[in-house]
């Protein structure tokens, strides 16, 4: 059977499919139009019956291969067997493509780039232009012409950069630790699950250059003393530069370069790589190619060695570093400089970083900085803050700075920010708020898992739209929403309401910005504390005061016992019947009646009253409430609380006052009784519990 690598992909889809796939399916996963995979499945149904297998179709449900266990294991072990030279979906055929256009700079027809992917000439067209942002970055550019093909335009030291930019994403395993896993560089070429990487560079070559470094490396210095990616980066280097010789592509020359860089100690070991190189692979390195060597290593990072440091040669002078690290710390955020420029562990591990980095960007050289996406993604405002610092640099070598080695940057300064948190704060719960519609349901399921996620990190509460006050806005860290929510100056994420582990991953950094303030002064400390504390007294003072009992008709209608009640807690009619309507139509969604503990609690929250109220009522005679809606109860607790800037406060208090209406019996036998006085003894214990437990983690 002649299999395609279009029909490679379907294949295998449908042979690890549970159950029939549909044509829609199959198109999406394979990168295809529905059309394609109906034209290529009419090939698949007698193709098939030469492994003994059968493709079944059903309307409306789908596709499969039906046949023994032993035919089906027979195809699929010659399926993996040969080589996909198609990707099967638009991702992959993309770096697919740039792969057969780094590798080779002969031109090449659209025609032949569409018969060797499976896809139409217009399909390829699409792909090379989207393409041309990451060979740009590279400086090539696609060269197009009637009649002659399509061709790469751009050094051959550029060309070179992109391909090691191309084994850099390609690679399945990470670049650090190479001490840690025996040759790994090789290591990871070989384990990779990408074959082109086979093509752009033979496993075999990369080995040989590992093994020649890691001869010098034992004797040299300046080898042992590269930080590890820059190390993996040289072996890639290297081999990149032994295979493109091989073929006869030799790096541009650029006479003015050696006799600028050949007083650098750099030079020698650079001759001694080239000399190292040729005997292992009996080939002639012409001194562009040492040229390209020194490059390399006087671009690359080193890991930090004091003793090391101080011996060493720099391309900057330190003193130039440092005033400029200075202005770098001021553009990145004035409040914390002072902090940062004592940091001393920051302003050396910068100074390491800045003068191959300087280097590079003077000389143009590109660099990858894998993490890029994840430092974007994950910690947006120190990207944001690191690429104003840039600028300075660009200032100062008046190039522009890449955003690969913005990202490293962030890293030195976001470390160095964590650090600065840790020192001069202390961790604290940070506050977050939970916002839904109602402010229940989706949100207290929300609560409860970001609890056990959590646990004392955080204190989470759930609000509605409704309810953020300026003073809850004011008391919370950040808002967590399930939907888009836009509000000047709050700090707000949008995240499933599952909360899977992305969202909580968001949730956690941010988190960790604000898990770390400043240490408060003793007196403000102790202002603060006497703030809150008065501001609870009286809250408290005032409810147990204004509490009283009521007595009425036993006969009195349920909303017209709501009115009364909220007539006596206001101080006009129009107020008490808004109070009223709210009270009646909580009752309608949720009934707040218990005839179980013999009472109703019936609150509400309303912007139009001044001062919580907590009050009762029974009807006279010490008899039950004789309406049917009030299902035989004898009281009446009637609780609401001003939606202001303390709002958070008036919940907490009467919170405690509803709760105990469920766990204290002393409490509720005085309400049912009537008794003025012992119901304000019992608030006065419960509210004193509470405050006490207040001050103590105030």
């Amino acid at each position: 059977m002649l299999l395609t690598n279009r029909i490679r992909g379907i294949l295998l889809l449908l042979m690890d499919a549970e159950g029939p796939l549909k044509e829609d399916d199959i198109a999406d996963q394979v990168g295809v139009s529905r059309r394609t995979v109906q034209r290529e499945v009419e090939y698949l149904d007698g193709a098939l019956r030469e492994y003994g297998l059968l493709l079944h179709r059903k309307k409306g449900v789908g596709i499969s291969v039906t046949g023994s266990e032993q035919a089906k294991e027979r195809l699929r072990g010659e399926l993996e067997e040969k080589e996909a030279g198609e990707p099967t979906d638009v991702a992959g055929r993309r770096n697919r493509l740039l792969f057969e256009l780094i590798r080779n700079k002969a031109p090449r027809k659209i025609y032949y780039y569409s018969q060797l992917l499976g896809v139409s000439e217009a399909t390829v067209n699409k792909d090379m232009s989207a393409l041309g942002p990451w060979l740009e970055q590279n400086h090539l550019k696609l060269v197009k012409r009637q009649g002659f093909g399509v061709t790469l335009s751009g050094s051959e030291r550029d060309l070179r950069a992109a391909m090691r930019r191309y084994v850099s994403e390609n690679m399945s395993l990470p670049w650090a630790g190479i001490e840690g896993l025996k040759e790994s560089a090789a290591g990871a070429l070989i384990h990779t699950r990408d074959q082109n990487l086979y093509a752009l560079l033979a496993t075999d070559t990369v080995s040989r250059v590992y093994e020649v470094l890691a001869r010098m490396r034992k004797e040299e210095t300046r080898l042992k003393g590269l930080a590890e990616s820059a190390y993996t980066n040289l072996i890639f280097h290297l081999a990149i530069a032994v295979e493109r010789v091989q073929k006869g592509a030799i790096v541009e020359e650029d006479p003015g370069l050696v006799n600028k860089l050949g007083t650098w100690d750099e030079y020698a070991l650079a001759g001694k790589i080239r000399g190292e190189i040729e005997r292992e692979f009996s080939i002639h390195m012409p001194d562009q190619e040492l040229s390209y060597i020194l490059l390399h290593l006087l671009g690359s990072k080193m890991a930090y060695h004091e003793t090391e440091a101080e011996n060493r040669q720099f391309l900057f002078p330190e003193e130039d570093l440092l005033e400029m690290i200075d202005r770098m710390i001021d553009q990145f955020d004035t409040e914390m400089a002072n902090s940062l420029k004592c940091d001393e562990e920051f302003i050396r591990g910068l100074i390491m970083h800045l003068q191959p980095a300087m280097f590079r960007m003077s000389e143009k050289m590109s660099i990858y900085n894998p993490v890029l996406p994840e430092i974007k993604r994950e910690y947006p405002e120190i990207y944001a803050k690191s690429r104003r610092a840039a600028e300075v640099i660009r200032d100062k070598i008046a190039f522009e700075v890449s955003d690969d080695e913005i990202g490293f940057l962030s890293m030195h300064f976001g470390a160095a920010v964590e650090r600065v948190r840790k020192r001069e704060g202390k961790r604290r719960r940070v506050s977050i708020g939970i916002i839904c519609s109602s402010g229940f349901g989706v949100a207290q399921l929300m609560i409860a898992r970001l609890t056990r996620v959590f646990g004392q990190e955080a204190e989470l509460s759930a609000y509605a739209l409704s309810d953020l006050t300026e003073h809850v806005e004011r008391r919370t860290d950040f808002f967590v929403t399930t939907f888009d929510w836009c509000a000047d100056e709050i700090d707000s994420i949008r995240v499933s309401p599952l909360v899977p582990e992305s969202d909580l991953e968001k949730i956690r950094n941010k988190i960790e910005e604000y898990a770390y303030v400043k240490r408060e002064s003793e007196n403000q400390v102790f202002d603060r504390q006497l703030d809150q504390a008065n501001e609870m007294i009286i809250e408290i003072r005032g409810l147990i005061r204004r509490y009283c009992d009521y007595e009425t008709d036993p006969k009195i209608s349920f909303p017209d016992l709501v009115y009364q009640l909220a007539d006596r807690v206001t101080e006009s009619q129009a107020v008490a019947e808004k109070i009223a309507g709210k009270i009646q139509r909580r009752e309608h969604l949720n009934s707040q009646i218990f005839p179980e503990l013999d009472l109703a609690l019936l609150h509400c929250r309303s912007r139009m009253i001044r001062e919580p109220v907590f009050i009762s009522c029974r009807p006279s005679g010490d008899r039950s409430f004789a309406d049917p809606d009030f299902k035989g109860i004898r009281a009446v607790i009637f609780m609401v609380m001003p939606e202001d800037e303390q709002l958070r406060m008036h919940m907490q208090i009467l919170g405690q006052i509803s709760a105990s209406v469920i766990r204290d019996e002393a409490f509720v036998g005085a309400i049912l009784h009537g008794d003025e006085e012992l119901v304000k003894k019992e608030l006065k214990k419960i509210l004193g519990e509470y405050f006490y437990d207040f001050l103590k983690n105030i």
